[in-house]
């Protein structure tokens, strides 16, 4: 069977007597579509956390004390990882998070619900994991 491109896009299949035109054909692209999906749906999630975040750390300036448990169960892991790097000593990573939320909980009223909580959160543990190095 003969298969040749014509001048318009399509392909001709056949002998020369009996010609038959079949236009291109587009098949579905699962990668381009789940793609697109799934970067749909994690900004729509990242965006649900970021509002949810600001919502607990508005709610903790008010003393909300189930706000500051959620917040450390959401975060606790992280900040016992990011000093337990500088650190090296699990014991003093353990007392480091203990003494960042200590200090959360102290300087509530001071958040600004419009910040990034987790960006002010990492600042104090970056800098009280700095204090325990210098001892």
């Amino acid at each position: 069977m003969e298969k040749s491109l014509a001048n318009d896009g399509s392909w001709i299949f056949g002998a020369t007597l009996f010609q038959i035109r079949a236009p291109d054909i587009k098949l579905f692209d699962p990668y381009s579509y789940f793609r697109t999906a799934i970067f749909f749906i994690t900004n729509k999630l990242l965006a649900l956390k970021a509002q949810t975040t600001n919502d607990l750390a508005s709610r903790l300036r008010n003393d909300d004390i189930n706000a500051f448990n959620t917040l450390y169960w959401e975060y606790h892991a992280a900040v016992y990882a990011n000093s337990l790097k500088l650190i090296k000593d699990p014991a003093l990573a353990e007392d480091i998070v203990q003494e960042v939320f200590v200090t959360v909980w102290d300087k509530r009223h001071s958040i600004d619900p419009e910040q990034d909580f987790a960006g002010w959160l990492f600042v104090i543990s970056y800098h009280k994991t700095v204090d325990q190095l210098k001892r």
